[in-house]
């Protein structure tokens, strides 16, 4: 081929890659230091709103960037600029320069000339995201500007907002920096590179350097320039001959971002300056390596969790079984004690330089073990009928109970009583025993609305077993109701009131955040009366926990409610916090509500019906558990207290009976052998139809609880234990029905 042939094609070559055929300035590197060009806003919209896209746009006048000048340049969703690549994977895996591709990007066409303004794996599909450009000036001086306007695909928050400033005839650019979000760089690279293998120039790798503020300047260094490092260490760039009195370092070399001429000089307040190693005195730290920006001094110390051992850190993280302290230097050696931890069996107590105590560990602030051991601690002990006590390990035994050390009591801290949540963590499957009452899916934004909204989830979060509920974009909600007769228990069992725990876990994805509401009540027999409430949030006022929140428990204990309770209701709802299209909302899993059953308590012959723990509070002695005073297993009379149309066994003397009647009202007492009857049509022990107890069955009696009834006395409450609570004409319909059917006097 001729020369004439060849020069016009090889032209046109160039021009499709955006590579001017004018002459441009050579580059054999940058320096990069702190600028002073500010923030300006992108106007136009290149049309690069994508997760891992580049999008070729042209340039309004010839730049150059090393060794070529272009016309047009590849922006990339993920903070870069390459003049002669376009990646339609994204690169999105940033690596230290010189970096061919990405960390992960195993296929792909490498990188050519790029500017890594914020090379991060971010997405420009959001709202108000993009890429944006706009010419200041007029030739031959103007200035192009392209602004990301990013956020993060994952691991970081906030916006990356940022700019990249080409300048017409001049070699040097500019990057500016006004959000770098809540990672300010520690995922992100920044810098400027020919190619895959270099040269290269880098201003951070995964360090906190990017954030709002930071103002950038790139300056050529022409082939035949290099470093001359002066005696006092100060560094200029400059041809071999301007090198006076110095030591010339080469071609090619320069001053910044690594100094060749000095080292940083990190002061006791780990500021850092770069000068000579002689320079660097009166006890500060010489560290060979000519860079302030990022700081090499230490930004804090590792401190060994266990015996204090103090190991500075410049960056990064500490390894396991060491905290992080900032701020400090390892002056003297040991890292002060943050607390002790006291063995919660054994008494023993060990410093704490960082972390946390061992599992049978309690952490108390105070910095010393003297005086030593730790006191004894009152733990949880989980007693025969599933009640808990604070009591100290010796006298949990004398008292049959399990000691818990480490642990109080709270909900579900005593296992035994059974679940009465059906299906608590979608072990079955299915939605069986629940009833879903809110069923939103993705969201319509994002094109994702036909999106189911719960889901039986078999990834992370998991509490137990190998699924767990999980909701959707749009509030997702269920329930469950409890009928607590029909699970066995008596009304005089729950008129007594008895502990109610009801609770669950709750948790998030690890790459989503979410938000959740919990609500149990206490419903009376009619569902729609609620007696007691326990709420977590609500469906207008939803929590939020961040991406990756393990398994915590939301749960209460019900206890003083009072009479009435009969059934239980346990709802939940939650949705994810950013409108992706699947299952990325708040997780559940097992799921519970427990009753502990009161049993007989002795105090002397008295007989009472409690729990185990409120009665060792008491200063009783708790009888077999499930056990009643109907026989009284205390040594003193059994029976039963009837009052009016009520039957307790909680009452347990004859004393007692009579004596706990309500001046002005109607109603007799008497305390009579055998047991409490289950429902309001009963003729024994106690004769509901002989409201006053005296002379049989009479007319009198009905006036007599009408009385009552109208004055909402306890004992017109037909079938039940005589504890306040609300009335309902049912008692009246009740009353008379035992009245006709006589049978007992």
């Amino acid at each position: 081929m001729s020369i004439r042939s060849w020069f016009p094609s090889t032209l046109a070559v160039l021009a499709c890659a955006g590579i001017a055929s004018v002459a441009s300035a050579q580059c054999a590197t940058y320096t990069v230091a702190p600028g002073s060009a500010t923030f300006v806003s992108g106007v136009d919209d290149t049309t690069n709103h994508a997760d891992d896209a580049t999008t070729n746009i042209a340039l309004p006048f010839s730049f150059s960037l090393f060794a070529n000048a272009y016309t047009s340049v590849n922006v990339g969703s993920n903070g870069f600029l390459d003049f002669t690549q376009a990646h339609g994977n994204g690169f999105y895996s940033n690596a230290c320069l010189p970096a061919a591709r990405g960390t992960t990007d195993g296929t792909g066409t490498s990188f050519g000339p790029t500017i890594f303004a914020h090379w991060d794996d971010l997405r420009t599909d959001g709202g108000g995201q993009g890429i944006f450009t706009t010419t200041l000036g007029s030739a031959p001086n103007r200035t192009f500007v392209i602004e990301w306007r990013a956020g993060f695909y994952s691991n970081c928050t906030g916006a990356a907002n940022f700019e990249v400033l080409l300048y017409e005839g001049q070699t040097f650019f500019d990057v500016v920096y006004a959000d770098g979000g809540s990672c300010g760089g520690t995922s992100a690279t920044s810098g400027v590179e020919s190619s895959g293998t270099g040269p290269f120039t880098q201003y951070s790798c995964n360090t906190a350097a990017l954030t709002g503020g930071v103002s950038l300047r790139y300056t050529c260094i022409p082939p035949t320039f290099g470093a001359c490092c002066a005696a006092s260490g100060t560094c200029t760039t400059t041809e071999a001959s301007g090198c006076v009195g110095g030591v010339y370092q080469g071609v090619g070399t320069s001053c910044a971002p690594a100094n060749p001429c000095g080292g940083a000089c990190c002061d006791t307040n780990l500021a850092c300056t770069v000068t000579t190693a002689a320079g660097c005195d009166g006890g500060r730290v010489y560290i060979n390596q000519g860079i302030c920006a990022p700081s090499p001094c230490p930004i804090g110390v590792c401190c060994n969790n266990s015996t204090g051992a103090c190991t500075s850190i410049t960056t990064g993280t500490c390894p396991n079984g060491t905290s992080t302290v900032m701020g400090i230097s390892c002056t003297p050696t040991t890292c002060p004690a943050i607390g002790h931890c006291c063995d919660n069996i054994s008494s023993a107590c060990t410093l704490l330089y960082g972390g946390f105590c061992s599992v049978n560990g309690s952490f108390d602030p105070s910095p010393t073990c003297t005086p030593a051991p730790c006191p004894q601690v009152a733990w949880a002990c989980c007693l025969a009928d599933t009640s808990c006590i604070a009591l100290f390990q010796n006298t949990c035994a004398t008292r049959n109970g399990t000691w818990q050390p480490g642990s109080t009591c709270g909900a579900f801290i005593c296992s035994g009583s059974p679940n009465l949540i059906q299906n608590p963590g979608a072990e079955a499957g299915d939605y069986s025993s629940w009833t879903i009452t809110a069923n939103g899916g993705g969201d319509p934004a994002c094109g994702c609305g036909d999106v189911t909204g719960w889901s039986i989830a078999n990834d992370s979060p998991i509490h137990s077993g190998n699924r767990s509920f999980n909701t959707s974009y749009v509030l997702d909600e269920r329930n469950q109701v409890v009928d607590l007769l029909a699970a066995g228990f008596s009304a005089a069992q729950l008129d007594a009131a008895p502990p109610i725990v009801m609770g669950e876990w709750v948790g998030s994805r690890f790459d989503q955040g979410a938000r959740y509401y919990v609500r149990f009540d206490l419903l009376a027999a009619d569902q729609t009366t609620v007696i007691a409430t326990f709420e977590s949030g609500n469906a207008a006022a939803l929590n939020q926990i961040p991406a990756g929140t393990m398994f915590f428990q939301v749960a209460n204990t019900f206890t003083g409610y009072g009479a009435g309770v009969r059934y239980l209701r346990f709802a939940d709802g939650g949705r994810d916090v950013s409108g992706w299209s699947g299952h990325y909302g708040a997780h559940f899993d097992d799921a519970f509500a427990s009753v502990v059953v009161t049993s007989a308590c002795c105090t002397g012959t008295a007989c009472s019906l409690v729990s185990n723990a409120d009665c060792i509070t008491a200063g009783g002695t708790p009888a077999a558990a499930g056990s009643t005073c109907a026989t009284n297993p205390c040594g003193g009379p059994s029976g039963v207290c009837c009052r009016g149309a009520t039957c307790t066994s909680t009452v347990t003397t004859t004393a007692a009976c009579s004596g706990s009647l309500i001046s002005g009202q109607q109603a007799g007492a008497a305390f009579v052998t055998g047991a409490c009857g289950a429902g309001p049509i009963s003729s024994s022990p106690c004769c509901f139809a002989n409201y006053d107890k005296a002379n049989g069955i009479q007319v009198a009696d009905i006036f007599a609880f009408l009385n009552d009834w109208f004055a909402s006395s306890p004992f017109a409450n037909t079938g039940g234990g005589g504890a306040a609570g609300p009335l309902s004409v049912q008692n009246i319909f009740d009353f008379l029905s035992n009245w006709f059917n006589g049978g007992c006097s």
